[in-house]
C-alpha cells in the first residue's frame, strides 16, 4: 500500500527544511552517477549525476531537525529507534534523453521507505508493483507515480522497486527515510 500525505508537517517546518537544504549552505556531496550499480560498460551508458548527503545512519546521534518529519507530525509517526537511515538528494535540471533512473531498492532487508519532497518540481518518483526479491514475472507495472510537491510525504514498502525521474526544469530535492516496519 502506498500512502501519500500532503502537508505532512506544518508550513513553518516545510519552510525551515527548504531553507536548510536549498537556501543556506547545506553540505551537498557530488556523485557522478546516482544510479544503483550502473553498467558502465554498456554502449549506451550515460552518467546520471546528482548531489547527496547521508544525514543519518542507524547508531548516529538522533538530534537532527529532519527527524521531525517522521517523528513529530500529526499524520504519520515513526519511532526514532526504528529509523535506519536518512539521505537527502538533489537533482538539477537535465537534458538527458531518458529521464527515468533505473528501478532500485535502498536496502535488501525488510524496511519501509518514506520520501519527503522539499520543493515543488517535475520529476516524479515511480513506484513499481514488483519487489526486489520477487522471482515472478520479468514485467514490471507502475503502481504509482508521485509528483514532488513541497511538504508531500509518500510512504511505501521499501522492498518495492522505485525510481526517480530527472527534472527538466528547476531542481528536485527530497529526503528519503528507511525504517523498520
Amino acid at each position: 500500500m502506498i500512502q501519500i500525505y500532503d502537508d505532512a508537517v506544518p508550513l513553518e517546518m516545510q519552510n525551515d527544511i527548504y531553507d536548510r537544504l536549498l537556501v543556506k549552505a547545506f553540505g551537498w556531496f557530488y556523485q557522478s552517477d546516482m544510479e544503483y550499480d550502473p553498467d558502465t560498460s554498456a554502449k549506451d551508458y550515460v552518467e546520471r549525476p546528482g548531489f547527496v548527503n547521508t544525514i543519518y545512519q542507524q547508531g548516529w546521534d538522533l538530534d537532527i531537525p529532519y527527524l521531525n518529519i517522521l517523528t513529530n507530525n500529526s499524520k504519520f509517526f515513526v519511532e526514532p529507534s526504528k529509523i535506519i537511515q536518512i539521505k537527502a538528494s538533489l537533482l538539477t535540471q537535465t537534458n538527458l534523453e531518458n529521464l527515468l533512473d533505473n528501478p532500485h531498492t535502498d536496502l535488501t532487508t525488510p524496511h519501509m521507505t518514506a520520501i519527503y519532497y522539499v520543493n515543488d518540481c517535475d520529476g516524479d518518483t515511480v513506484i513499481y508493483d514488483k519487489m526486489y526479491d520477487d522471482p515472478g514475472s520479468m514485467w514490471t507495472e507502475v503502481q504509482a507515480s508521485v509528483t514532488p510537491k513541497k511538504g508531500r510525504l509518500v510512504v511505501f514498502n521499501g522492498k518495492y522497486l522505485h525510481a526517480s525521474t530527472r527534472p527538466t526544469t528547476g531542481t528536485k530535492c527530497c529526503i528519503s527515510y528507511n525504517y523498520h516496519p
